[in-house]
């Protein structure tokens, strides 16, 4: 019965050790290996990934081309991906160096080993980084990494061969100095026989270690003595490449197969459409290669980043006025999909499409400070915003300096404006009755009017200023024109008025003493006032004072300021007339419009009546007696 157990226990036992064998066997023979160093996310969404694709023995396999290589993200394809093989890497590389000081290598192995390692370190490239681990009684590391390799190379050239040989604490020691780097090109070469006398680690402790930390072992065996099978299970089983020399002198074309090695690696950059959600993601590449697929993972970080944004002619602070061009020069991550713009936080409008630009009539809004917000958003919702503090005010000025309102005109005059625009002025129109008398196109704005075939009288100027971009404004005055002295219809017209007056005075004198008697003088009511409905001021009380209130657009020509591009600068006027107040609208071909009916003319009002000017409304309204039974 006990043989019958043992004989199954043997037989187990070698199914076991076969199936290890032919694991270990699989493992050293796989036809090729992928094995991702680093991948760049710092400019997500754009994610480069460097990695080497080797073969069964540890060399690089060059030559792959994009038909070889897949890339996936969260498992989706990505297919437009860029690759490129680095045959000479500028990429900077760190290596430790394990290298056997046991008595072993006394004398000549020595001191070929310490010429080939000067030799390679004296290879490398600014940004290299190198460290040094010896061992004979014991594992010691000689020095850290570093890339001051001149440090390095004095220490090996002060190397001497003694004792033992504890060839995997060595290599412990060495995977400890790498295994918590940054990703990139990482590998430990080792100079050794590959026996071990007196380690603390075991093999395959040594091993798992390197495997788990993904740092390639590249030994280089020498002598007549070493231990092939050590040195190539340790290649295999941690993606390096072993190299079996049997006279150190040849450990010099060692080291450069190896330098080849290590400089050799693929490059893939592909844009990814993930969210910038900040949360880690897995990359996946795969290679096909001799019929067999072969896979590498990585994580990488969909790291949200700010879209910057500056405007096009446009500063912080600016005084702006009229249509104003709004285009956005923005630096984003990804693709821009929109560009929003608001005023004061509430949307302009939303642009999809390069340039992004969108022209803003300033002019709809209320003069004064306002804030415009630019928010650009890419492709994966990274955002940016930018605030802009506006000064905003008529794209073009134009006010009267001579003659002013009221004057008297008793012959040729220059006629003199002054005019303020932020963009170039076009042309400036003079007006007498609303006819067109002259039109000049640069300063200085004045026009000689030689009152030739005025009548006598009372007349309207006006002046209308453009600029280039097509913006008005305009200034009335009213005026008077006199005759002339040195003209006989003036002296004729002069005797008529005296004769005119001997007549007319007494009997002018009588009709005022009777007037009086029969009739009291007529008051402004005292307590009739516009309450603005709609406006700039909504719930305003705007009393009614004055003999004539004056509304419109413009602020310095008016008493109530209206809003909205219909209402004209003048709109209208309201004047107390024998105790009433009457409308008197401006401008006919832009009426008042006055409980729903357009006014061209004038309309006396009533209280309740309700006056629209522009996009303002006022209710006209009187507690005064007289006024409500009329």
């Amino acid at each position: 019965m006990i043989s019958l157990l043992g004989r199954r226990f043997s037989l187990v036992l070698l199914v076991f050790l076969c199936a290890l064998s032919l694991n270990l066997n699989a493992h050293a023979q796989e036809p090729a290996r992928l094995t991702i160093h680093k991948v760049d996310d710092s400019a997500f969404p754009i994610v480069q990934v460097f990695f080497t694709a080797t073969d069964y023995s540890g060399l690089p396999i060059s030559g792959l081309g994009h038909e070889d290589f897949s890339v996936y993200e969260e498992s989706r394809p990505a297919d437009a991906f860029v690759l490129e093989e680095l045959a000479n890497s500028d990429q900077t590389i760190t290596v430790v160096l394990v290298i056997d000081t046991s008595q072993t290598m006394y004398g000549k192995p020595l001191e070929d080993t310490k010429a080939a390692a000067k030799s390679f370190i004296g290879s490398l490239v600014p940004g290299d980084k190198v460290g040094l681990v010896t061992f004979s009684d014991e594992a010691q590391i000689r020095v850290p990494l570093t890339d001051a390799l001149s440090t390095v190379t004095d220490a090996i050239g002060e190397l001497e061969a003694q004792g033992k040989s504890p060839l995997y604490d060595a290599i412990e020691q060495a995977v400890g100095m790498l295994k918590n780097l940054p990703p990139g090109r990482k590998a430990i070469i080792l100079l050794s026989d590959g026996h071990d006398d007196g380690s603390t680690f075991t093999f395959q402790e040594t091993i798992q270690e390197a495997e788990l930390w993904a740092i390639p072992i590249y030994p280089i065996g020498f002598g007549h003595s070493v231990n092939k099978d050590t040195i190539e299970k340790i290649a295999s089983r941690t993606a390096g490449y072993a190299q079996i020399r049997p006279d150190t002198s040849e450990l010099q074309e060692a080291f450069d197969t190896v330098r080849q090695v290590l400089r050799h690696q693929y490059f893939i950059e592909f844009a990814s459409e993930l969210p910038a959600d900040g949360t880690q993601h897995t990359l996946m590449v795969n290679l096909n290669y001799l019929g067999a697929e072969y896979t590498a993972t990585h994580n990488f970080l969909a790291s949200p980043r700010e879209v910057l944004i500056e405007m096009v002619d446009l500063e912080d602070g600016q005084i702006v006025g009229g249509d104003v061009k709004l285009e956005a020069r923005l630096t984003a991550p990804a693709m821009v999909a929109s560009v929003e713009y608001l005023l004061d936080d509430d949307l302009l409008t939303t642009v999809f499409d390069k340039p992004f630009t969108y022209v803003w009539d300033s002019s709809a809004i209320a003069e004064g400070e306002h804030i415009l917000t630019v928010i650009a958003t890419d492709n994966v919702g990274n955002t940016g915003r930018q605030d802009y503090h506006l000064s905003v005010r008529p794209a073009i000025n134009v006010t009267w300096e001579s003659p002013i309102e009221g004057d008297s005109l008793a012959g040729p005059t220059t006629l003199q404006v002054g005019v303020d625009a932020l963009a170039g002025v076009a042309k400036v129109e003079f007006f007498a009755d609303g006819v067109l008398i002259g039109e000049i196109d640069g300063a200085p704005y004045e026009f000689d009017w030689s009152l030739q075939d005025v009548q006598p009288g009372a007349h309207s100027l006006r002046v209308v200023a453009t600029d280039v971009n097509n913006k008005a404004d305009e200034a009335d005055i009213n005026i008077n024109v006199s005759l002339r002295r040195n003209t006989l219809v003036f002296w004729l017209a002069l005797v008529v008025v005296l004769v005119a007056a001997g007549v007319m005075i007494p009997i002018a004198n009588r009709r005022r003493k009777r007037s009086m008697l029969e009739k009291p003088r007529a008051a402004i009511p005292s307590s009739a006032s516009l309450l603005e409905i709609k406006g700039l001021q909504p719930d305003r009380v705007w009393p009614l004072a004055l003999e004539e209130v004056r509304i419109g657009r413009k602020r310095d020509a008016n008493d109530i300021h209206a809003t909205g591009l219909s209402a004209s600068r003048r709109h209208a006027i309201i004047r107390a007339i024998e105790g009433r107040f009457v409308l008197f609208n401006l401008n006919p071909a832009n009426p008042t419009v006055i409980n729903g009916q357009a006014v061209e003319t004038q309309h006396a009002l009533s209280p309740g009546d309700e006056i629209q000017v522009g996009e303002s409304v006022f209710r006209f309204q009187s507690d005064d007696k007289d006024e409500d039974e009329q």
